[in-house]
């Protein structure tokens, strides 16, 4: 029996793309919004990540991202857009060698990132 991916888990997972370029358009198309109070709850709630930084928007610079550092192992940055759009930028290593990009589509699915691509909700 075959037990597929999203029904794993109870929320959606993102999809990840190939690159900035992604990133980019769908951040140049959507802009920035910053993040409700109950977002700013569930980071602040991550009790295994040891520095959370308010940035200033990636990639295009303007409102605000929140980003995770854990263990110095697990750099992880996510940005808001309008239209319920969320970028999640992520790098395993610290040295930028296997960077992964996330484009997901409502709070559902940054969830389903925490659900599925660490372990820090555990």
């Amino acid at each position: 029996m075959k037990i597929k991916k999203f029904e794993a888990f109870n929320h959606r997972v993102p999809e990840e793309v190939n690159g900035e370029d992604e990133f980019n358009k769908k951040a140049k198309i959507h802009g920035p919004e910053p993040f409700t109070q109950k977002e700013i709850d569930f980071f602040n709630g991550i009790y295994k990540i040891e520095e959370i930084y308010q940035l200033s928007f990636w990639p295009l610079g303007e409102s605000n991202s929140v980003e995770f550092i854990r263990e110095h192992t697990i750099h992880i940055q996510i940005s808001k857009l309008k239209d319920d759009w969320y970028l999640i930028y992520e790098d395993r290593d610290l040295h930028h060698e296997h960077d992964r990009y996330y484009i997901c589509d409502e709070w559902d699915e940054v969830i389903g990132y925490f659900e599925t691509r660490t372990n820090l909700l555990t």
